[in-house]
């Protein structure tokens, strides 16, 4: 009887020992609710920084809207009938134009409207100072307000500004390079997005697709902004032929003639008969004429430096892409669903 009562004794304290143990459990689970509960209130939670940084947000995704349509709308609504590429120096743009000889006219038409759409004083002003202002984009990083990376966001913003306060500034007719077009519709889509993506995550609601169009679009608008930026720069160049770092037996070479001289003879009287070849031709004899006329003179610092930094944009527009490329495997890689709210660095 004794033993009896004492495993009933055993068993009832064993019961009660386990009721006990999840209560406790049960409480410890409650608290960690709660405690989550309030970290994302406190998260969602307006701070001075934050209503900050949604106003920048909100307005960079409007002012770059406005640019938006405004070259769109430059593109769409003038009859190609009423632009006319302007020739201008011998440089890349002048290529372009004698490249447009040779094309439809219809293509040539929409060619020429890309080519003025820098004449409209409006749209060009707006981006110059709507891209000065991205540059608070650097001190928001430094400041640690946002989590990008301050060299990267360093470098895209000062290659854009370069572009709009030297390159412009030193040429203004660059802006009627079809480049320009291509630039800065590159820019506004991209910074649409961009900038309306960041406001959405910082409210806390997303919108269907956002994800998908920033980590996708931008495969094809960076490269065709950064690549646009370059060339441009490159453009405002004068003949290379007059560079006095180039060594005087590379100016007597004659890579075109040496071309043509290995052509058959077929193709090569073609080529003198077509007019893109012989404006090419052209060109390229009037570039030599000109090394030696004017020779080394027309060379300055700001020549070098955007010589320099046309080269460099290539490799920086690699380390971008790279990154960019490890951003969107992170939110659309596999097991990632369009439209579902990550944590992402913002970039």
């Amino acid at each position: 009887m004794s033993q009896q009562a004492n495993r009933h004794t055993g068993a009832g304290s064993s019961a009660k020992g386990g009721n006990m143990s999840r209560s406790h459990m049960e409480k410890e689970r409650l608290a960690r609710v709660e405690s989550g509960a309030n970290k994302t209130s406190s998260s969602n939670s307006l701070t001075p920084i934050k209503a900050y940084l949604v106003l920048y947000n909100l307005i960079s995704t409007l002012l770059w809207g406005y640019i938006l349509v405004l070259t769109i709308t430059h593109f769409t609504a003038v009859p190609p009938s009423e632009r006319h590429a302007k020739r201008g120096p011998l440089s890349l743009s002048r290529i372009l134009q004698t490249t447009t000889a040779t094309l439809p006219h219809t293509v040539s038409g929409y060619i020429a409207r890309l080519s003025n759409a820098g004449s409209d004083r409006h749209l060009k002003e707006w981006t110059i100072w709507v891209q000065t202002l991205a540059a608070l984009e650097v001190v928001h990083a430094l400041l640690g307000w946002v989590r990008s990376g301050v060299g990267i966001t360093a470098a895209q913003v000062a290659s854009r500004l370069w572009t709009v306060w030297v390159v412009m500034a030193r040429s203004p007719k660059v802006a009627e390079n079809p480049l320009f077009s291509t630039m800065v519709f590159a820019w506004s889509l991209a910074e649409v997005i961009r900038y309306s993506f960041y406001a959405t995550q910082l409210l806390g609601f997303r919108i269907p697709g956002h994800n998908y169009l920033r980590y996708t679009l931008f495969i094809v608008l960076y490269p065709l902004g950064a690549s646009s930026e370059a060339l441009l720069s490159f453009s405002t160049l004068p003949p290379l032929f007059t560079c006095p770092l180039i060594p005087n037996w590379v100016k007597e070479l004659s890579p075109m003639g040496y071309i043509y001289s290995r052509l058959p003879t077929s193709l090569a009287t073609r080529a003198l008969k077509s007019p893109l070849g012989r404006r090419l031709i052209w060109n390229m004899a009037k570039a030599k004429t000109k090394a030696k006329v004017f020779g080394t003179a027309q060379w300055g610092t700001l020549d070098y430096a955007c010589l320099v930094l046309f080269f460099v944009w290539w490799p920086s527009l690699y380390v971008l892409m790279s990154h960019m490329f490890v951003q969107r495997r992170k939110v659309l890689g596999p097991g990632r669903r369009v439209g579902e709210p990550v944590k992402v660095k913002v970039t």
